[in-house]
């Protein structure tokens, strides 16, 4: 316990060393980001927008993009960032009827 003055000593040092290296934050540039346009002006869905227009949970629809789902083919999307995926309409369309037909079968 003789240390802690020392030990104290040195933190504080060192972070008013680190504190030289930080810009200040009112010269930080904000990100911006620029909103979505609507559903019906985009020939995309988000994965979680295709989940609610056929009825099952986003889990389930991350469960068909990866082709988990036994007797039913994989739902095709597009990955457009590290974690963002993206159904086209068309696409899905052409899912859903593939689905039905094999379904009625």
């Amino acid at each position: 316990m003789q240390n802690l003055p020392a030990i104290t000593a040195t933190l504080n040092t060192t972070a008013t060393q680190n504190d030289r290296f930080r810009t200040p934050a009112r010269t930080r540039e904000r990100r911006t980001r620029t909103s979505l346009p609507p559903p019906d002006q985009r020939s995309w869905l988000l994965l979680t927008e295709a989940a609610g227009l056929i009825g099952c949970s986003k889990a389930t629809a991350h469960r068909l993009r990866r082709g988990e789902i036994d007797g039913v083919p994989r739902l095709p999307t597009v990955q457009v960032a590290k974690r963002k995926w993206v159904v086209l309409k068309a696409s899905l369309e052409q899912w859903q009827r593939e689905n039905e037909r094999l379904s009625a079968s």
